[in-house]
């Protein structure tokens, strides 16, 4: 409003009182935010998130966001639209707004909890995908190294003689991995994710004292979900090398993975379907390719909104899989993929 009242003052020489009826108006033009609106619309994500709606879960956060910004002191509602927001833009490949939203959230929780927060960390880390997967892998690489060095510190303080084999710490490794290995380090890549892996897999054991004197054994859970993307991730990185036999190895452990730790149906045993069936077309598997990806379009299906571009990326596959069993089934498949992708184009 300032800079706006300023511009005009230099083509007006009218008294202060004229000059305040001038910016009267333009005030109310600015009307504050409605924090039951700002309730509403993240209400209708949430719950749209819950009924696996990711696109209409973006537009109601969308909307919650700009609510808050309106909202005085609002910044705690602002911070919550923006933690629900951030990873769904990744997630339907809007990586521009992605990383403005990450970056509005470093400095959001940096404000609030100070700049060596484990919150930071983790918004750092989700900042580092979004310029990653933007090809900005530099800045990438800068924002995960930074969220390492916060983890380092904070685990290190809290779990002492944990820190390697900390979640958070084996999952900023594996982001490292990523970036190295768009950056063609494939050597680097492949010994982060092995290491990762190996810190992973290691048993947790803490040792608590209990008020009574007596010493409790709390031994964890495996990150299942952790291991499973780690071998996915791998496998990834196999696979664009052609090291094609390995990579199936690596999806076919990521799947057996999220099975034992989140189900058959899980959409991490989606991914790693998927991911195999691209395996088995570049060797020209193609009955193989077509099983595993049915079987991933279906717990996709389930998973994910009809028009999302996840559900388009494996229908290609799967015609390019059909074309030579049936080439009329392949041309409906991949029929279907291309009005997804066209209704996606018109919102």
């Amino acid at each position: 409003m300032g800079d706006f009242v300023w511009f005009f003052m230099k083509y007006l020489v009218v008294t202060v009182c004229f000059l305040s009826v001038l910016v009267c108006p333009v005030a109310a033009q600015s009307p504050a935010g409605d924090a039951r609106a700002w309730k509403r619309y993240q209400s209708a994500g949430e719950k749209a998130l819950k009924a696996k709606d990711s696109l209409e879960a973006e537009r109601q956060f969308t909307l919650a966001v700009a609510e808050a910004e309106k909202i005085r002191k609002g910044e705690g509602k602002l911070r919550e639209s923006l933690d629900d927001l951030a990873p769904l833009l990744v997630n339907h490949r809007k990586y521009e707004q992605a990383q403005a939203a990450f970056e509005r959230l470093c400095v959001l929780y940096a404000k609030e909890l100070g700049s060596n927060h484990m919150r930071v960390a983790e918004c750092l880390v989700g900042l580092g995908h979004a310029y990653a997967y933007n090809k900005k892998l530099f800045e990438a690489e800068e924002a995960l190294l930074q969220a390492r060095r916060i983890i380092e510190r904070k685990v290190g303080e809290n779990y002492a003689g944990m820190t390697e084999n900390h979640p958070a710490m084996i999952q900023v490794r594996s982001s490292l991995a990523f970036v190295n290995a768009e950056q063609g380090r494939h050597a680097d890549a492949e010994a982060l994710y092995r290491s990762a892996i190996e810190m992973a897999e290691r048993q947790r054991v803490e040792y608590r004292r209990r008020p009574n004197g007596a010493v409790e054994e709390v031994r964890y859970t495996p990150p299942y979900q952790l291991i499973a993307g780690l071998h996915n991730d791998l496998g990834l990185l196999l696979a664009s090398q052609d090291r094609l036999a390995e990579a199936e190895a690596s999806f076919k452990l990521a799947q057996r993975t999220f099975q034992t730790g989140y189900g058959k149906e899980s959409s991490g045993v989606a991914l790693s379907l998927g991911n195999l069936g691209r395996v088995y077309l570049k060797q020209n598997k193609f009955a193989e390719a077509e099983e595993a990806l049915k079987q991933a379009l279906t717990l996709r299906e389930k998973g994910f909104a009809p028009n999302h571009p996840i559900i388009a990326d494996t229908l290609e596959m799967l015609a390019a899989a059909q074309s030579r069993r049936d080439p009329e089934l392949a041309k409906a498949t991949l029929k279907r993929a291309q009005q997804i992708r066209a209704a996606g184009a018109a919102q």
